[in-house]
């Protein structure tokens, strides 16, 4: 019983798989090509080519199929309309009164000769009902879709079935009669024949075309990317500047020579950078490292006999580890920023007290004396915040400490602070040397100072505004600044609530 019910669902399943035949057959090729070129190594050229073939392939053999197929079902249903039309004649005798059974019957064995069909006719209202051609008797009428389809393909012999309308001349009311044709399709092979002939010389005539044109086409199509690779191999460390050339390129081709050309300068300019940063590295660690080289080789040969040369040496050397660890760990602080893997510990607190508190601490190391004003922030209402407080005060320090080295000692420096669009705004502002115009765009990159300042005379490494761009960005907040030379310089600090 489990078999039969399996075999049920199969027999239901089956005239759907029938009609997605030739999806799967479609499906099958793909595959099979599929796998053919990834086991074959083709150039990109080759492959396009017969991904064109292949679909010409598959859309050749659907269209022949279809072609064939609709040609052979035209030509058996014409034939089948002209039968009915002949029995339909015959009917229309038999309503005049004209034919009886008998002579119904011997002109559908006449029309069966004729036609070289078989004929059968079912009076679905009569006792007498069933009138059938000798050559009908030879075969079984196919009733279901797939008896059909069996008997198309293993005794290529076609059916179909129709419904004729008459009044019966004994009642005067109209019947139907159902006439049953089936007819052999050897009939057809000639013009089958020379139809198939002609679609598939035609077929791989266009096979041939593509092949050989669509290959041509493909590499004049894909020459901009030969020189594009050919270009690419002399781009190297020591050769930068080459650049792919877009005047042959066109279309989506001259878009991604345009975004790789784009993409070398990006890496060009951020190669340049990198130059410069380990040139800036090494710079600013020459200096200490010759000063604690010059004191231990001193101290080595007679510096330790002497108290005041040692204590020197001693201090100097401390002085210069120190100057090297800050400039170590500043510059680990901008690789975990480069890297988005700088910690914040985010935590509520009070800007306001925190600029107090910075600005209080200036004053008191502040040795020139400037004037540093914290604008309106007791007044102001208080503002809280979500941030890391160490990394503000870090910040806060970088900018008051640069405003400090660049403010003359009769200047002063401003801090405010504010609330604006739900955002936490510090204004830094001083009456300093300012920057020019040359140097504004640049005083955020790593170990740029302008030239009056460049000097070791105001401390520092260069690398304390891009400390605080680092922290600022990573708080999802930005940075203004303004400047005039010898006017002064402000910082504009824009962070979320």
């Amino acid at each position: 019983m489990q078999f039969m019910r399996i075999n049920k669902k199969f027999l239901l399943k089956l005239p759907l798989h029938i009609i997605l035949l030739p999806f799967y057959i479609i499906k099958g090729i793909r595959n099979v090509l599929q796998y053919i070129f990834k086991s074959l190594k083709f150039s990109i050229r080759r492959k396009i080519t017969l991904n064109y073939l292949s679909l010409y392939f598959i859309t050749g053999m659907v269209t022949f199929i279809f072609m064939v197929g609709g040609y052979m079902n035209y030509e058996l249903n014409l034939k089948s309309n002209k039968v009915y039309i002949y029995v339909d004649n015959i009917f229309d005798k038999y309503e005049a009164d004209i034919y009886n059974y008998q002579e119904i019957n011997n002109r559908i064995n006449a029309i069966a000769e004729v036609e070289n069909c078989g004929i059968e006719v079912t009076f679905l209202t009569e006792q007498e009902n069933v009138i059938s051609s000798e050559r009908y008797n030879n075969f079984n009428y196919p009733d279901s879709i797939l008896d059909r389809i069996g008997t198309l393909v293993s005794n290529k012999m076609y059916s179909s079935k129709m419904i004729i309308y008459y009044i019966n001349p004994t009642t005067d009311i109209m019947d139907t009669a159902t006439l049953k044709i089936i007819h052999p399709i050897t009939l057809y092979y000639t013009k089958l024949t020379t139809l198939s002939i002609m679609l598939l010389t035609c077929i791989m005539f266009g096979f041939f075309f593509i092949w050989f044109f669509g290959g041509v086409n493909n590499k004049r199509i894909l020459k901009p990317i030969y020189a594009m690779t050919k270009t690419a191999e002399k781009i190297s460390i020591t050769n930068m500047n080459e650049r792919l050339d877009v005047s042959q390129a066109k279309y989506e081709l001259r878009d991604l020579a345009i975004t790789l050309n784009d993409m070398l300068n990006r890496l060009n300019v951020d190669y340049e950078k990198q130059k410069r940063f380990v040139s800036d590295v090494s710079h600013e660690l020459r200096t200490p490292i010759s000063i604690v080289n010059g004191y231990a080789n001193m101290l080595k040969r007679w510096g330790k006999e002497d108290e005041a040369i040692l204590d020197e040496s001693i201090e100097a050397i401390i002085d210069e580890a120190r100057n090297m660890q800050v400039l170590v760990e500043n510059l680990l602080t901008l690789v975990r920023a480069d890297n988005q893997s700088l910690k914040f510990n985010k935590e509520e607190f009070y800007m306001n007290e925190l600029i107090e508190e910075v600005t209080i601490e200036s004053q008191m190391i502040n040795a020139k004396k400037q004037e540093i004003i914290c604008d309106q922030c007791e007044q102001c209402e208080k503002i809280k915040v979500f941030l890391d407080i160490q990394m503000m005060k870090q910040i806060l320090r970088i900018f008051v400490d640069n405003a400090v080295k660049y403010t003359p000692p009769a200047g002063r420096i401003y801090i405010k602070c504010f609330i604006e669009d739900n955002s936490c705004i510090i204004h830094i502002k001083d009456s300093g040397i300012g920057i020019s115009k040359e140097d504004l765009p640049y005083i955020f990159d790593r170990f740029y100072r302008s030239d009056e300042s460049r000097t070791r005379d105001t401390g520092g490494h260069g690398l304390g505004l891009s400390i605080a761009k680092a922290i600022i960005l990573g708080h999802g907040g930005r940075i203004k600044v303004k400047s005039k030379k010898n006017e002064g310089t402000e910082f504009t600090i824009i962070l979320p609530m």
